[in-house]
């Protein structure tokens, strides 16, 4: 999954900063439904999950994200059906701090 980054980034004049998605190799992102489960997560649930969910590039200003939120993550390298298809993270804390350097996003992530 070195191919992924979360980036946060200024929004300049607009204030706030946001939090936006990449990939080097075109992995696709989507949003969890609200009761998806991290921590309970199977290859099969994370597959369906990825199937029903909302496809997203950004989550928006950062200091209005839940923590828990999940991403769920498609990776474009991985064999399909393999165990490593998926990648799985999930929002744990936002820091929103004066400026941009004082900011921090913590995660957890897991392949599925």
């Amino acid at each position: 999954a070195g191919d992924l980054q979360l980036l946060v980034r200024d929004g300049g004049l607009l204030g706030g900063t946001e939090l936006v998605l990449e990939s080097v190799n075109g992995s696709n992102f989507v949003l969890a439904d609200e009761g998806f489960s991290f921590e309970d997560a199977t290859f099969q649930t994370t597959r369906d999950a990825y199937a029903a969910g909302t496809p997203v590039t950004s989550l928006g200003d950062v200091r209005d994200l839940p923590t828990g939120l999940v991403l769920i993550v498609k990776l474009a390298d991985a064999t399909p059906g393999s165990s490593s298809e998926y990648a799985l993270v999930s929002l744990e804390q936002v820091t929103v701090g004066f400026d941009l350097a004082e900011s921090e996003v913590a995660i957890q992530y897991r392949v599925r």
